[in-house]
């Protein structure tokens, strides 16, 4: 019985390294398909986080840009927001200017109203000036050509005499 013996436990043996070996081969296949899957899991997320990093390097390129334009636009805004208070600033200057030019313009009417007031007054004054002076004319023209009559009797009356006389 000692071979059978020896012979059961070499069976054994062999079993065991049979079933050691097959379950050698079939976790280093499970590994080697769980590495492949691993690694191409791994291939899979470098791409992955390669186009991550293209997209966001294109991201930053616009936001960039992006801040650029910002950047510009203030500029343009400061600029605009310098013209807009030269713009204020002159404004109130002709504002100024103008409630002068108004205040100097309504005492040039009111002196101008004076002026045609007494420009009034002197026509009127003129106008009675002229009309004596045109009675003055008439009462004159009238007391002449009386004078003339009377200097016309007159001289005919010496002329009568100094006809007579003469006689």
């Amino acid at each position: 019985m000692p071979s059978d013996t020896a012979s059961a436990v070499y069976r054994w043996v062999a079993g065991l390294v049979a079933v050691a070996a097959v379950a050698g081969w079939g976790s280093f296949f499970f590994l080697s398909a769980s590495s492949a899957s691993v690694q191409e899991a791994h291939a899979q997320t470098v791409q992955q986080l390669q186009q991550e990093r293209s997209r966001l390097g294109e991201e930053l390129g616009e936001r960039r840009a992006k801040a650029a334009e910002i950047a510009d636009l203030e500029a343009k805004l400061a600029a605009v927001r310098s013209d807009l208070a030269r713009v204020t600033q002159t404004h109130e200057q002709a504002k100024a200017a103008l409630a002068s030019v108004q205040s100097e313009l309504a005492a040039g009417r009111a002196e101008l109203a004076s002026r045609r007031e007494e420009l009034a007054a002197v026509t009127r004054d003129l106008t009675q000036v002229r009309e004596e002076l045109t009675a003055a004319e008439q009462t004159a023209s009238v007391k002449a050509s009386g004078n003339v009559q009377k200097r016309k009797k007159s001289a005919k009356r010496t002329g009568k005499r100094t006809r007579r006389a003469s006689r």
